[in-house]
């Protein structure tokens, strides 16, 4: 059996133009894999039952069919036994588990996975403090600091450039714990690179990996981001989703770091159209499918209407010179009325 809430979660993030009946069970959607109808865009032929945890779907456009196992491995690239493990092995222990402490041992215990797993991409990769010799070592370092520098990422960050294997010429964005041990990366392409696709991450369970976890001051706001750059522009207080989707377990996990409260900054609503799609979808829901069980708990982060056009948080550093991006995000939150008026009259 596939938990609801995993399915439900991955329709959020790898599906556009979703809606769900009633009962939440039945999604209907555009099609992912042949890209449904290209004359009338309204138009959503693939649809997912959910079948008592045992998911299937089918397109009656491109008139393909499977399992969801099936077009799970297919949109996140996975074999279908690597697609397997990441569907059941985790899973099987959030069912048994609800405290987070239990939860991550019975991850390293029973899926061997332990937060020292993804320290060998600094045995491949080069630092912006690392010295050495050699053309190639030069050209790579070369590229990591206009990086660097372009995006003013603060150098508190352990940012890398991968020079062999499969994230070869990538970016690595990691997620580091308290003991110096990188839990997640995100290995994303060089600006002017054309290499497909624009990220290639490695697959975790993301809601064990919570960026800056050893550094959440608790009477202050906790700011989730979707991106980790926009994380770390933000500081010790900026933690990210790790991609579109604000997950209510997320969520409900960042709750307990802080006393005052959470703050959500998608994408720019005003100028990133999947932005506004998923704030919308958070905050009102879909035909059948509830909001957020946050959605009028936390606040918004909405731009000040001279920065309106910028479209990240991280750009809004570049563009305009913000220092103290956590005090502009402050002043620029919402509660869940205002932020709605807000994106309906701008």
């Amino acid at each position: 059996m596939i938990r609801y809430e995993v399915v439900n979660e991955f329709v959020n993030e790898y599906l556009t133009s979703v809606t769900v009946n009633k009962t939440g069970s039945h999604w209907n959607a555009r099609c992912p894999l042949c890209g449904d109808s290209k004359k009338n865009l309204r138009k959503k032929r693939f649809h997912l039952d959910y079948k008592n945890g045992n998911p299937i779907w089918n397109c009656f456009n491109c008139n393909q069919s499977g399992s969801f196992l099936t077009i799970y491995a297919n949109l996140k690239g996975l074999s279908l036994e690597e697609a397997k493990d990441e569907l059941f092995s985790f899973d099987t222990v959030r069912d048994r588990l609800s405290n987070r402490e239990i939860f991550l041992n019975e991850i390293q215990k029973e899926n061997k996975i332990n937060y020292e797993v993804f320290n060998w991409i600094r045995e491949k990769s080069i630092s912006r403090n690392q010295e050495g010799n050699g053309i190639l070592f030069s050209r790579y370092k070369e590229e990591l600091l206009k990086f660097c520098n372009d995006r003013k990422i603060p150098s508190n960050y352990d940012i890398l450039i991968c020079y062999e294997g499969d994230y070869k010429g990538r970016i690595i964005v990691p997620v580091i714990d308290r003991n110096n041990n990188i839990i997640y990366f995100q290995a994303r392409r060089l600006p002017k690179s054309n290499v497909e696709p624009k990220y290639t991450n490695p697959k975790l369970e993301k809601s064990i990996a919570i960026l800056n976890e050893d550094k959440f001051d608790e009477n202050k706001f906790i700011v989730i981001t979707e991106g980790i750059i926009d994380a770390y522009t933000i500081g010790d207080q900026g933690t990210s989703c790790l991609g579109g989707y604000f997950s209510d377990y997320l969520i409900d996990l960042i709750y307990k770091y802080t006393k005052k409260g959470v703050i959500l900054a998608f994408d720019n609503p005003f100028v990133d159209k999947t932005g506004y799609r998923n704030m919308m979808r958070f905050m009102k829901g879909g035909k059948g499918k509830p909001p957020s069980k946050f959605s009028k708990t936390v606040k918004y982060f909405i731009p000040s209407k001279g920065h309106i056009h910028i479209k990240d948080i991280n750009m809004l550093s570049v563009e305009c010179s913000i220092n103290n991006m956590y005090d502009y995000i402050l002043k620029n939150s919402y509660n869940y009325m205002e932020a709605y008026v807000k994106l309906k009259l701008v």
